[in-house]
């Protein structure tokens, strides 16, 4: 049993602090109370979010839908590279989700390599991006 509570202790050491500020997230990632790396875009009208290497998802925080109007696909210019995202609507928030793995790979690939991300008109911080998708991951295999 002391074996135990000693390997929880120094994995929760050695993982940072499990809280997020709101006030950060126009600058960088951050993990969010649902384990889940997040960023707003600098002009504070989108959320992105991504999930496991698998998911790059946008949220609209100016604009309300209904189900009946909002699903269809749209082209979203992420870096001046097209990409076919799915649009939906959750809980009264549009949604794009990026629809093919090249897509998704080339967004991830432009957050790890490049400091800002451009999606439409707005831009991203990738400050923080590979640290918060391990802290996630982290948190996830931890989790019992």
């Amino acid at each position: 049993m002391k074996k135990i509570m000693l390997a929880v202790i120094l994995i929760l050491l050695s993982v940072r602090v499990y809280a997020y500020d709101q006030n950060k997230l126009r600058m960088e990632w951050q993990v969010n109370l649902n384990s889940i790396p997040i960023v707003y875009s600098k002009d504070y009208l989108f959320e992105a979010s991504v999930d496991s290497g698998t998911f790059f998802t946008i949220f609209d925080l100016t604009n309300d839908c209904s189900q009946q109007r909002y699903l269809s696909n749209r082209v979203l210019i992420v870096n001046n590279q097209p990409i076919k995202f799915s649009m939906s609507c959750f809980e009264g928030t549009p949604v794009f989700e990026a629809l093919t793995s090249k897509g998704v790979d080339f967004i991830y690939n432009e957050f790890i390599t490049k400091n800002v991300v451009v999606i439409g008109n707005s831009k991203f911080s990738a400050k923080g991006f590979i640290s918060a998708l391990k802290q996630s991951e982290i948190i996830k295999k931890t989790a019992i």
